[in-house]
């Protein structure tokens, strides 16, 4: 109800309440940072460092979300318009997403976790077949669930197996027990836990299990699209680093070291797939495939600072993803199009948009002193120092990046305009809101980086 009573404030009192708000939640999260160095274990709540970084990206996400989409908000009933009738429940598919993801990063039940890890998929779903543009939704929603679910299948079954082994359900109980649930697959433990971490992969994703995310976000509607980069695909970075935390993977150094391997590689091959898009939202998809990726390859290595890489990426990611589809949401105001062809000539006939513009590409390029870079170099660092042959498609991945961001600028921003596009002089308040609630947080949280340390 927290987010239907900040969406209702963004549409009276304007979108640039969400930044003083923002203020309120950056200091919260500063002074009550200091007392995370140990877990906080009461009732079924299990919150730690990674679980509250977590949740405050959630907030912030959802946040600026609504902002972004509140022509769809309708926190009451319009009566019809047109003969077609307004349709609600826009605000409760956000306001869904938000909460069960953030339920997620809490529990201390790996069953429950895996539910609210699933049930996160239906307000999205909700609103790709509601509130998208095109006929195609419902095969991108129908591929959505059927890969992420399907996938999922196998974890939940070990995790029935390993509930068996030690009788209790809790993170802790089963983390500081002396039972080895996996010594019982033999020398085919890391099979298991490919298995285990199959529906982290595949919601994350990575490299051929990736075809079902560009398709969402071109059909989903822009909260949809958010959300999803913003904080869906984090629930499987925290998903591995909790599971990895428990279960201790420091004994499946091969499936490390394969992980490592497929990630790195699939981060380049799905960075110069950016390079060949001629969809601006399907460009941005890829580009967050190669970020995840990179994640990936910090979480994997099981450093410590690898690990704090990861968290520092994936919460910058999840401001700037969310940033750059609110930039596209923007041109598609603009000119009616998501394609770059006929999105051209943007710095000419649209300049006070072509500076935010500029700015969400640099961030998205990891430019330093951005969280973006910082959790770059750690996370790559970490691959590294696993194995020296990870520092070439590490630094490919960092220079593709930058090269799509460049691609993307230059596409949109250069050439003449397209005869589509409409006259405007200034930005929509509800984008330009976005833009500086995001960025801000995205350059300031330089100053905090130390939070990040695990």
């Amino acid at each position: 109800m927290m987010m239907v009573f900040v969406g209702s404030g963004f549409i009276l009192g304007g979108g640039m309440s969400v930044f003083s708000l923002g203020l309120i939640l950056f200091m919260g999260f500063i002074s009550f940072s200091n007392y995370l160095s140990v877990a906080f274990v009461s009732g079924g709540v299990y919150m730690d460092q990674i679980s509250y970084i977590m949740v405050l990206m959630t907030v912030m996400v959802s946040m600026a979300s609504l902002v972004s989409s509140c022509k769809n908000l309708f926190l009451w009933e319009k009566g019809e318009k047109s003969g077609e009738k307004y349709k609600n429940g826009f605000e409760t598919a956000v306001v869904g997403v938000a909460v069960s993801s953030s339920v997620m990063f809490l529990v201390s039940n790996v069953f429950f976790f895996f539910f609210f890890f699933e049930f996160s998929l239906l307000p999205t779903l909700w609103l790709i077949l509601s509130w998208g543009f095109n006929p195609e939704r419902l095969q991108a929603g129908v591929a959505m669930m059927l890969y992420t679910v399907c996938a999922s299948v196998p974890m939940l079954v070990l995790l029935g197996h390993f509930y068996t082994w030690c009788y209790s359900a809790e993170y802790l109980v089963i983390k500081f027990s002396t039972f080895d649930g996996f010594s019982w697959f033999g020398e085919f433990q890391w099979v298991a836990w490919l298995w285990m971490m199959l529906g982290f992969l595949v919601k994350l994703p990575v490299f051929f299990f990736h075809t079902w995310l560009p398709k969402a976000h071109v059909e989903a509607p822009l909260a949809g699209s958010m959300l999803l980069a913003g904080v869906l695909l984090k629930l499987s970075i925290f998903g591995m680093m909790r599971l990895s935390d428990v279960f201790s993977m420091k004994s499946i150094s091969v499936l490390s070291e394969f992980l490592l391997v497929f990630s790195a590689w699939g981060g380049v091959l799905t960075s110069c797939y950016c390079l060949c898009q001629s969809d601006i939202k399907a460009l941005i998809a890829y580009s967050s495939i190669g970020h995840m990726s990179v994640c990936l390859m910090g979480v994997v290595s099981l450093y410590p600072l690898g690990w704090s890489g990861a968290l520092c990426l994936g919460f910058a990611h999840g401001l700037c993803s969310p940033l750059l589809f609110s930039m596209a949401g923007s041109l598609y105001q603009w000119c009616r199009s998501q394609s770059m062809l006929l999105s051209k000539g943007l710095l000419l006939s649209y300049p006070s948009f072509a500076l935010w513009w500029c700015l969400s590409c640099v961030l998205n390029s990891g430019l330093p002193p951005s969280l973006n870079f910082i959790g770059e170099v750690l996370s790559i660092s970490s691959g590294a120092w696993t194995s020296l042959f990870l520092v070439l498609p590490g630094g490919m991945m960092c220079f593709l990046s930058g090269a799509c961001c460049f691609y993307l600028y230059g596409s949109v921003c250069h050439g003449s305009a397209s005869s589509m596009s409409t006259n405007v002089s200034n930005m929509s308040e509800r984008y330009l809101s976005t833009g500086v609630f995001l960025s801000v947080f995205t350059f300031a949280g330089i100053l905090g980086s130390d939070f990040f340390l695990l």
